[in-house]
C-alpha cells in the first residue's frame, strides 16, 4: 500500500474518531440505511465506514486492523523496511514475466515468407531478403 494511501486513510480515521457519536451514525446510516445495529461501539461503525469506503482488503492490510485507534498509532512506525530477499524475489518475478519470447508465425505470414523472402543467417542474427 502506498503511504500516500496509508496517510489518507489515517486522517479519515482521526476525523472519524474525532466526530460524534450522533455523525458517526449519521455517516454508517448513509451507507447502510436499513442495517441492523448488532455492536453499537465507535469502533465498530468506524471499522464498517472504513470498509465500505476502501474496502475490507485495504483495511485488513493495515496492522491491528480490529481497533482504529490502535491502526493510527501503529502507522507511525511506517514505512517499514522491505526485506531484501522480498525485493530480489519481485524483481525475479518481474524480469520472469517480461521476458520475451518468439512467437510462432501465422500460417498467412509463414507462406508469405516462404513465397517472397528467404532468410540469411549474419552471426545469428537471420535477416529477410526478398528473392532476387
Amino acid at each position: 500500500m502506498t503511504s500516500a494511501l496509508v496517510r489518507h486513510v489515517i486522517n479519515r480515521v482521526r476525523y472519524l474518531l474525532s466526530i460524534t457519536f450522533q455523525c458517526l451514525c449519521d455517516i454508517l446510516l448513509s451507507y447502510f440505511p436499513f442495517h441492523l445495529l448488532t455492536d453499537p461501539s465507535h469502533e465498530s461503525f468506524i471499522l464498517q465506514i472504513l470498509s465500505m469506503e476502501y474496502g475490507s482488503d485495504i483495511i485488513s492490510s493495515f496492522p491491528n486492523a480490529c481497533s482504529p485507534a490502535e491502526c493510527v498509532a501503529d502507522v507511525s512506525q511506517w514505512p517499514k523496511v522491505v526485506p531484501q530477499d522480498v525485493i530480489l524475489s519481485c524483481l525475479n518475478q518481474y524480469y520472469q514475466g517480461t521476458i520475451w519470447t518468439e512467437r510462432p508465425v501465422c500460417a498467412v505470414c509463414a507462406q508469405y515468407c516462404a513465397d517472397m523472402c528467404h532468410s540469411v543467417n549474419v552471426n545469428g542474427v537471420h535477416i529477410l531478403q526478398p528473392h532476387a
